[in-house]
């Protein structure tokens, strides 16, 4: 009678989704998308078509970093654009108790469309069911997992696969009983139990093929939950950090410049913001080793002066990530103690620059997320 229950949903499925096909021109997303309906015997269905608007969905994003919102206007919006403003593939909500709809994938897309002025189409899920009535508590992770696609420029990092890894194991020890034991999975294992290998296969099946990068994953998994608090900051995420901040991203565009490759700071220039964009860390004299660099250019470099007056930069924006030991990173009180005494350093340079009547000041500090708790959001000191 259920496999009946679920064959029957299946046909209203099927309709409301060739129906979307065919007045707004979607593809086909039972095909892309597949694994976002069915995970083993789970299956769940698509009991709805809407065009909603931004402010009517909440995220559910997979994995530790943000919305990228560069890739979402430079990537996704001009690909809808392509495609006669077209969206390929809705995206997949779920409905809440509020009547807002938590994003399950899509949320590069989602805001592709809100970015270009047009409504969002959305298809809404059930919740998995099973004809035996017993559902795996692991297939919305999974799901949601595969949902997210790869592409040239959206790859899961190890970060990712470590945070989704140990909430998975958090949510059931046991892995539907493969993982009789209820603790992390053993790297190998000789006896053909269910070994580490077999545990990102069943969570990441398309990524992380190397076994060097499943074993520094592993590692970091060892570590636990802790572990996980700790947002590990690269190149990327400051690139992505800068553009949401709408300012410069300083990248150089020369040919032999390796992905990521910034301008050194003295030319790293925001014209829309008429400010010099400082990326430093707390480490030593990071920031001001770099600072010290601009002093000697204005005083002693008039080619270099006369550029910066003739674009009228009369500001320095810094964006800054607190270098300390993971003890540090991990207590978010700290993690913003440290964020006062690295201000308190700039105010300092402040005064070093009036004194020197350079005409320029350190306007605000912008403090990139490096803890995944909801209580850093990173933050901006004006000063």
């Amino acid at each position: 009678m259920e496999a009946q229950v679920l064959d029957a949903k299946e046909i209203i499925q099927d309709k409301i989704i060739e129906e979307s096909m065919e007045n707004y021109g979607h593809e086909d997303v039972r095909i892309e998308f597949w694994d976002v309906f069915r995970q083993g015997e789970d299956k769940r269905h698509v009991v709805g078509y809407h065009r909603v608007k931004y402010p009517d969905l909440v995220s559910d994003q997979v994995g530790v970093n943000a919305l990228d919102k560069k890739r979402a206007k430079e990537e996704v919006a001009e690909d809808i654009k392509k495609n006669n403003n077209i969206l390929k593939w809705p995206i997949f909500v779920k409905r809440t108790s509020s009547g807002k709809y938590k994003i399950v994938t899509g949320h590069h897309r989602a805001f592709a469309e809100d970015f270009l002025g047009n409504d969002i189409a959305v298809y809404e899920l059930s919740d998995f069911e099973n004809p035996t009535g017993i559902v795996s508590v692991s297939s919305e992770r999974k799901a949601r997992i595969a949902g997210n696609k790869p592409s040239k420029t959206k790859q899961y990092s190890m970060k990712d696969a470590v945070k989704e890894l140990l909430e998975a194991l958090a949510d059931d020890p046991t892995l539907d009983g493969k993982n009789p034991n209820g603790t992390l999975p053993s790297r190998t294992c000789n006896q053909g139990g269910y070994d580490f290998d077999q545990f990102i296969e069943d969570f990441f099946p398309d990524w992380f093929s190397s076994s060097a990068t499943r074993t520094k994953i592993y590692n970091r998994c060892k570590l636990g939950n802790n572990n996980t608090q700790i947002i590990e900051i690269d190149k990327s995420d400051i690139t992505s950090d800068l553009t949401n901040l709408q300012w410069d991203s300083g990248l150089n565009t020369h040919g032999r410049a390796t992905a990521n490759a910034r301008k050194k700071f003295t030319e790293h220039l925001d014209i829309q913001n008429k400010a010099l964009i400082l990326v430093a860390d707390s480490n030593g004299n990071n920031a001001k080793g770099k600072l010290l660099d601009l002093l000697e250019a204005l005083h002693l470099d008039l080619g270099y002066k006369n550029k910066i007056t003739r674009y009228g930069i009369d500001k320095i924006f810094v964006h800054a990530r607190i270098y300390d030991s993971q003890d540090t990173i991990s207590n978010v009180n700290v993690l913003n103690y440290k964020r006062d005494e690295f201000t308190e350093e700039m105010k300092r340079v402040n005064r070093l620059l009036k004194s020197t009547n350079t005409l320029m000041r350190i306007d605000r500090i912008a403090y990139i997320k490096q803890n995944n708790s909801t209580r850093d959001s990173g933050r901006i000191d004006q000063i």
